[in-house]
């Protein structure tokens, strides 16, 4: 998401990418990505191997005894755009968008959960276990969001651009457990009795779930080429010039909002709940209210609160991001997205990820290779390209390569791109700029002031 001509890209991870951008218009037309991350299931290297075409897909687990932790992200995006307008700039875009979390699972309860018996048989002794302390989240919604942005200061050759985006939310489905106590006995391998659970759970039908409010917020800094007092990007009035930054350094905060549940919706909450629970059809509903309704029948009067909406937190996250020109047409990205926790809060948490990506980037051809890690895996190499309109690419190549396969990315989208404003004659660039003497647009190599007499 480094390159220069990834402008609706870029907005993702800090929306002051928005102004001053090398492309006078960006239009996004259409991306998808998709990513997931666990320690738990994997695929074994000699079953899958998709570069050369193997492409098994039965799931090994890892039933070591740590805690079990995972992440599934994807999203799909429509239509958008970018518009840079003297020191201003303008979009919109649509997207939908899914985040699935599971946090510190015991290995025992990871076994139970999936409804594998034959891999728990042994552990069922009759014994009690506490498994205090994990969360499981699921939020799926769409996104209708407008940025605007503007340059704040510049000066020599130093430029700071700021830009907010605002959007309208629609929840879509979700659901939310999180475990305050949790103690069980298993007595057989279908039945088990709860001695002590508290927290809270939530679930909401695919359909409208309700509607909220998001907002990203960002800064940039820019060391620039040349000086940039006066500049007014893509303008007759500066010459039809783009000035490049040699590099930049960005701030931005994500996802800081929240969506009311309030339609085929359920919360629950529970203090010190206690039931008997027979396995024998477990995982066999079609929907969050046939689950909810079997919990309410377990656990009966021990659950305290019992409601018909919730209110659920975007996964929100604080990016910081670099991008260095090294020399001709190489670049040097960079990038941290800081998970903020949610602690007790309902919502879905994404995974802190680092990434350091070099690039050989020119007007119609792209390729990087960006080293990324998160909080779960070591550090994987990927291979992304840009060809004309079309980009795509994975972060995960190792792991296709070499090794069991516990995580999988890949990503793809179609963007049309203008460099020049009409005004300076669109992309041929035919039209003679307005300059004037007073200001930093004047030829001023071609206009030599008269010497001084003494």
């Amino acid at each position: 998401m480094h390159g220069r001509y990834n402008v609706m890209e870029n907005i993702n991870i800090n929306p002051a990418s928005a102004v001053a951008p090398l492309p006078y218009l960006d239009i996004h037309v259409v991306g998808a990505h998709a990513f997931f991350d666990n320690n738990y299931g994997y695929l074994k290297k000699s079953d899958f191997a998709p570069l050369i075409g193997r492409m098994g897909t039965t799931v090994s687990y890892n039933e070591s005894n740590e805690l079990k932790t995972g992440e599934a992200y994807a999203v799909a995006r429509g239509p958008g755009f970018n518009l840079s307008y003297l020191e201003w700039a303008f979009g919109a875009s649509l997207s939908v968008r899914s985040v699935t979390s599971f946090r510190e699972i015991p290995y025992r309860m990871a076994a139970v959960l999936r409804n594998d018996r034959s891999d728990i048989h042994d552990t069922l002794n009759t014994n009690t276990y506490d498994e205090t302390g994990f969360t499981m989240s699921s939020l799926l919604w769409s996104e209708l969001a407008v940025h605007v942005g503007r340059i704040v200061y510049e000066n020599d050759k130093h430029l700071i651009a700021v830009a907010g985006r605002p959007k309208l939310l629609v929840g879509m489905a979700g659901q939310y457990l999180r475990t305050d106590a949790f103690k069980y006995t298993p007595l057989s391998t279908t039945r088990a009795q709860f001695d002590e659970v508290s927290g809270e759970y939530t679930g909401t039908e695919l359909g409208l779930g309700g509607f909220g409010w998001g907002l990203d917020i960002g800064v940039e800094y820019r060391a620039m080429e040349k000086r940039t007092n006066n500049y007014v990007p893509h303008s007759e009035e500066s010459g039809c010039r783009y000035i490049p930054y040699r590099w930049k350094v960005g701030l931005a905060v994500l996802d800081i909002g929240r969506i009311q549940m309030n339609r085929n919706s359920y919360y629950r909450s529970l203090s010190s709940g206690s039931a008997y629970w027979d396995k024998e059809e477990e995982y066999n509903y079609w929907s969050s209210k046939e689950f909810i309704e079997k919990l309410d029948s377990e656990f009966g009067n021990t659950v305290d609160t019992k409601k018909d909406n919730y209110t659920v937190g975007l996964p929100t996250a604080i990016s910081l991001t670099g991008d260095f020109h090294l020399k001709d047409d190489f670049w040097l990205g960079a990038g941290v997205l800081l998970a903020v926790p949610k602690g007790q809060r309902l919502g879905s948490q994404e995974m802190t990820f680092v990434s350091v990506t070099p690039r050989y980037e020119t007007r119609y051809f792209e390729i990087a290779v960006p080293i990324s890690a998160n909080q779960l895996m070591p550090p994987n190499l990927g291979l992304a390209a840009r060809v004309g309109p079309f980009q795509f690419g994975t972060d995960n190549l190792i792991s296709y390569l070499v090794g069991d396969a516990y995580r999988f990315d890949a990503y793809a989208s179609f963007t049309i791109d203008i460099v020049e404003s009409g005004r300076c004659g669109g992309s041929n660039g035919t039209k003679q700029p307005f300059w004037r003497f007073n200001d930093c647009s004047a030829p001023k190599n071609n206009y030599k002031k008269p010497k001084k007499k003494k």
